[in-house]
């Protein structure tokens, strides 16, 4: 998997109008709920590209072998930001989905972190699971 560059991270949060302000906050339980229903986050990846602990365990405990769910991902988040505290930020997220070409989803998040609200503002590609 490639790095992702200053530059594309920058541009991608210029494109939003972003501040630092903005992306450093820890994101909130409320935008998280409408990340976790993305099918097309390699979910595999993103416990490394978070600079999780145990990136394999956490990634078995995403996944079983019947079902990828909504709730296993939101159970993920909720490690996360147990595990990296205040790091647990829009930044963070946004560069490690940029990391492993999930740009859509980044930009995603982007616009959940300009929006300053809750929920669901977007239809999310049509690419999503119910809770």
């Amino acid at each position: 998997m490639e790095e992702v560059s200053h530059r594309d991270l920058g541009s991608t949060l210029d494109r939003y109008q972003l501040t630092e302000e903005d992306v450093v906050k820890q994101v909130s339980d409320l935008h998280l709920q409408d990340i976790v229903r993305s099918k097309a986050i390699e979910w595999e990846c993103l416990p490394v590209r978070l600079g999780m602990e145990n990136p394999t365990t956490v990634v078995k405990d995403i996944k079983d072998e019947v079902q990828d769910s909504p709730k296993r991902r939101a159970e993920f988040f909720s490690r996360w930001q147990k595990e990296k505290g205040t790091g647990a930020s829009y930044k963070s997220l946004v560069n490690a989905l940029l990391r492993i070409n999930c740009k859509l989803d980044a930009e995603y998040v982007c616009q959940l972190a300009a929006s300053k609200e809750s929920g669901t503002l977007y239809s999310y590609r049509g690419n999503v699971s119910s809770m």
